[in-house]
């Protein structure tokens, strides 16, 4: 997915997300992270774990980008409405995308 992302012949900004479960540091995470950016969440959240949602342990969702991206604000909202939604808190980053 990350050379996907990554391929040069396909321009203009990327975004990829969500859920990579894995646990602890794992290939994903490694390869993704060598290929885009990524939101440092510590910058935007007070805590970065979403999983599960209702006592959250685990860090598993990522926000990875690639070109004129700029990170607005990242909110992690925790409503009855979140924790009915999903088993994992969401992750909702407002952007700014610039296009050449």
């Amino acid at each position: 997915m990350a050379s996907i992302v990554h391929d040069r012949r396909v321009v203009g900004p990327k975004i990829v997300l969500g859920d990579f479960n894995e646990w602890a540091r794992g290939i994903a995470k490694d390869i993704l992270a060598e290929r885009l950016q990524s939101i440092d969440l510590t910058k935007h959240l007070s805590r970065r774990r979403t999983y599960p949602g209702f006592f959250p342990i685990l860090h598993l969702d990522h926000i990875y980008y690639e070109g004129k991206v700029e990170v607005m604000k990242v909110s992690m909202p925790r409503d009855r409405m979140t924790l009915m939604a999903s088993d994992h808190l969401p992750l909702v980053a407002d952007l700014r995308i610039g296009f050449d």
